[in-house]
């Protein structure tokens, strides 16, 4: 019996001692194995937080209880097997949830108590839930009526407003008929077609899916992007609006070979589900292109596949970002093409669907650039007269989830100034 419980107290005390002894280690710079620290848990949703420890240590962060606070959470990031405990947990409530489904059999079903993310089972793939604020087609409208009204001042322009079918607003996520006034993108595009009834150059291209099979093919099982594939879908679509020079010939492009490279996203990230889902890309064609940065997406380099293998877990939870470019990289490379079939240029107004959307566009002129007006986070004074003027473009692209053309409204409230109009 001593003997027992002597043991069960230095397995306590280990297991209250390990996060101080992996914080000081930390701190000594001694290298441990990711699974042993809390590295692996860095994307997950819960896995770290910042903290400030050393900024709270006085006797006024104690008296206020920031410096508890920041202890804490620093033994929390120093919690070894985090990820594996959070990864854990989550899937005991989630065997949990999806044993009392065996009585309603729900095409979808949250990956964990409170979650916001969903799991589909019949595709193995990973959605949220979908968006009810009906609130958004009035930022909507003020977002596309804002657009028609530069339009009006540019007739010899065209303007496309590219809608990416992300699962919030997806007809093909099963979630959307379980949730009481869930909202489509056909909702969206509904609305915006209602503000340009006499807008003759301003066009709404999307591809709404219906059926999660067709869904998942050209979307990533836990992403909310669209994959290369469901970029070449789109962009053929935009082909026939826009009339582009550029024909890419898919079945020439080929598929490139990532090998054991398994891929978990933004949804996986928050859903704490890893779907592990093989990597597989289109090579685009990318020949002529030349980026104005010293930086490069993989996308772009000869080796872009090794490189995306050296980067490890960066990449494997944020693939589509690190693949294609960020966005950020993306508003900071200007893209020339010395193959340009025309000497037109064009302005791509952008949330992240543009970071492999806009390779194919720019294949179509001689100059394309590209600003992140409508991601989230993104505020600023800007105009989109500006972003015309100093491009000199001849084509306007938004491109953008149905949710991002809500945004403008508030964060650019001078987007639609007609004070710099040449």
């Amino acid at each position: 019996m001593k003997v027992r419980n002597t043991i069960l107290i230095l397995i306590f005390c280990l297991l209250m001692l390990s996060p101080a002894t992996l914080w000081v280690l930390d701190r000594a710079q001694v290298a441990l194995p990711g699974w042993l620290t809390s590295e692996d848990a860095t994307y997950l949703s819960g896995g770290i937080e910042e903290s400030h420890l050393e900024d709270t240590l006085s006797l006024s962060g104690f008296a206020s209880e920031e410096f508890q606070a920041a202890l804490e959470t620093e033994l929390d990031n120093n919690t070894p097997l985090r990820a594996d405990i959070l990864l854990a947990n989550a899937t005991l409530q989630r065997d949990a949830i999806a044993s009392s489904n065996m009585l309603f059999q729900f095409d979808a079903y949250p990956t964990f108590y409170g979650s916001g993310t969903v799991y589909i089972p019949a595709a193995n793939a990973l959605a949220t839930m979908p968006t009810t604020n009906e609130r958004l087609f009035k930022k909507i409208t003020q977002t596309v009526d804002g657009i028609a009204s530069i339009a009006a001042l540019y007739p010899n322009k065209n303007f496309y407003l590219v809608v990416a079918d992300m699962s919030d607003t997806s007809q093909a996520n099963p979630a959307s008929k379980l949730v009481t006034g869930a909202l489509s993108t056909n909702d969206f595009i509904d609305v915006m077609e209602a503000s340009l009834v006499d807008t003759p150059n301003v066009h709404i291209v999307s591809i709404p899916y219906t059926e999660a099979s067709d869904y998942y093919q050209n979307y990533y099982r836990s992403d909310h992007h669209w994959n290369g594939f469901g970029t070449l879908k789109l962009y053929d679509k935009l082909l026939d609006v826009a009339n582009l020079p550029y024909q890419p010939d898919e079945s020439s492009l080929g598929t490139l070979d990532f090998g054991v490279f398994p891929t978990n996203g933004s949804y996986a990230r928050d859903g704490l589900m890893l779907i592990n889902e093989p990597a597989s890309e289109p090579q685009f064609d990318m020949a002529g292109l030349s980026v104005q940065n010293e930086e490069l997406a993989p996308v772009d380099m000869a080796d872009g596949v090794s490189v995306m293998k050296s980067r490890g877990l960066m990449a494997e939870f944020n693939f589509y970002t690190q693949w294609y470019g960020s966005s950020l990289l993306t508003d900071q490379s200007p893209i020339v093409n010395e193959m340009s079939p025309t000497s037109r240029n064009a302005v791509v107004i952008m949330d992240s669907y543009a970071d492999s959307l806009h390779w194919l566009l720019a294949k179509n002129y001689s100059y394309l650039r590209c600003y992140r007006d409508i991601r989230a986070g993104q505020k600023g004074d800007a105009s989109l007269i500006e972003r015309i003027e100093d491009t000199e473009a001849d084509d306007i692209y938004f491109v953008g989830s149905a949710l991002a053309y809500a945004r403008i409204p508030k964060c650019f409230p001078h987007y639609f100034n007609q004070e710099d109009a040449s």
